[in-house]
């Protein structure tokens, strides 16, 4: 490399290019960052025709002051990439890691903000290197269970998934998962047990039996099956179906006298005890062929989602990690959804009642339109941080999917695809409405 003849840059005189020695430039570059002259250094390095950073790094490896001005020279280079390695070496593993993630190295920023403890920042980039497992691991660590939840999903590992999406409340999104986990798998007991409970709480405490029965048909109580009869005991016990709770709490027993607390369980079930948390005992009667999927698949936020025009060129798979970070919120008449001139904090889908967008100035509000249900406002929230220009309000009672602007861009900033696709559409959405204001304004 000492040989190699570096062009650089409108360097010489008229602002001619000029070629120097690889050697000579390295050692050029040292002694300007040696005087502290970083923005001359930068001048210099950004107009090189040849690569030389790597060279200069290993030149002045180990000088901790030569390494802390090549940081700063080759960061306003931009060849952030280089200042990352360099603040690595000098144990600056936050700058590490952000320059990193400014070069487009997921992974290694995802190694330095381990490194520097960031454990939630660390999860995102790990999510956008894909390496889906390690994200969704520190994702846990950093309490941030939906985005690991949907990470597990991600990679196959359903139960997981499941389990955290029970614990956030997102019952029907759990029980799509937990009914896709497999019987040779090592939790498929705790699974079942799981969607078991998950189907009783929703009403389907009939289907929640079938399945443990399906389950258990022609299987006795032993170590492999004793969750899955006690999880139906439970049920029985919890549905009024006190004699039948009686008969498996008592194998139960006959298999394992000091399990959990069926005798107690038994005990309560004989003296006729009502359960705490009982459910219905009188359902829908079910079709005999009906599956777990014909209860829990349907998404009304997924549903509004892939109607929406905005939308419309989006693939299931973005829709669905749209709808996820969905929720619905509830508005009274006169409730205000954007206020004028405030950040926006929110995309909007109305999908009951009408709501009036007003432009208020120093003289008066003027009223610029009514919208009906399925129509969407704040949609510029989510790329821009600009004031809104109008406010919206709620003319009578109004149900609405809130698209928050704070999960909609970590979303994006786990899915670069996706972040592109949405940026497309949202720019081609302005496009449009500008046309039309254009259009109304040549008339």
């Amino acid at each position: 490399m000492s040989d190699t003849q570096v062009v650089i840059r409108g360097l010489g005189h008229g602002n001619e290019d000029r070629l120097m020695p690889a050697s000579q430039v390295i050692a050029g570059l040292v002694k300007l960052l040696g005087e502290d002259r970083v923005d001359d250094a930068a001048k210099v390095y950004s107009r090189c025709s040849v690569d030389v950073g790597f060279q200069l790094t290993q030149k002045i490896s180990g000088d901790r002051k030569l390494e802390k001005a090549a940081a700063a020279m080759l960061y306003r280079a931009r060849d952030y990439a280089k200042a990352a390695l360099v603040c690595e070496s000098l144990e600056d593993f936050e700058k590490a890691a952000a320059l990193y993630e400014k070069a487009d190295d997921p992974y290694l920023a995802a190694e330095m903000y381990v490194r520097c403890g960031n454990r939630a920042r660390a999860a995102v980039m790990y999510e956008r290197a894909g390496n889906l497992e390690q994200a969704a691991g520190l994702y846990v660590e950093a309490e941030e269970f939906e985005q690991a939840a949907e990470c597990f999903r991600r990679v196959g590992k359903n139960f997981r998934a499941g389990q955290l999406l029970e614990k956030l409340g997102k019952d029907r999104l759990a029980l799509e998962l937990l009914q896709k986990v497999e019987e040779d798998h090592p939790d498929f007991n705790e699974a079942i047990t799981l969607l078991a409970e998950l189907l009783g709480r929703n009403g389907y405490a009939q289907l929640a039996e079938k399945k443990l029965l399906s389950f258990l048909e022609g299987k006795s109580v032993d170590a492999s099956t004793v969750d899955l009869h006690y999880a139906l005991a439970d049920l029985y016990a919890r549905t009024g179906k006190t004699e039948r709770a009686k008969e498996v709490f008592g194998e139960i027993l006959q298999f394992d006298i000091n399990y959990r607390d069926a005798a107690a369980r038994l005990k309560r079930c004989e003296e006729g005890e009502e359960e705490d948390d009982a459910l219905p005992e009188v359902e829908v009667e079910l079709d005999e062929e009906l599956e777990a999927e014909d209860v829990v698949g349907m998404d009304d936020a997924l549903a509004q989602f892939r109607e929406l025009p905005l939308f419309e060129d989006l693939s299931l798979d973005d829709v669905r990690a749209l709808a996820e970070i969905a929720h619905v919120r509830e508005f009274q008449p006169g409730q205000v959804l954007i206020e004028q001139g405030a950040h926006g904090e929110a995309l909007y889908v109305v999908t009951k009642g009408r709501v009036e967008v007003k432009r208020t100035d120093a003289s008066a509000e003027k009223l610029l339109a009514v919208l009906p249900a399925g129509a969407h406002v704040g949609e510029m929230s989510l790329i821009d941080d600009a004031p809104t220009s109008a406010r919206v309000i709620a003319a009578e009672e109004v149900e609405a999917l809130v698209l928050p602007v704070d999960a909609f861009r970590r979303l994006l900033d786990t899915r670069p695809a996706l972040s592109l696709r949405i940026h497309i559409v949202l720019a081609t959405t302005l496009c449009r409405r500008l046309r039309a204001t254009d259009a109304k304004l040549r008339n």
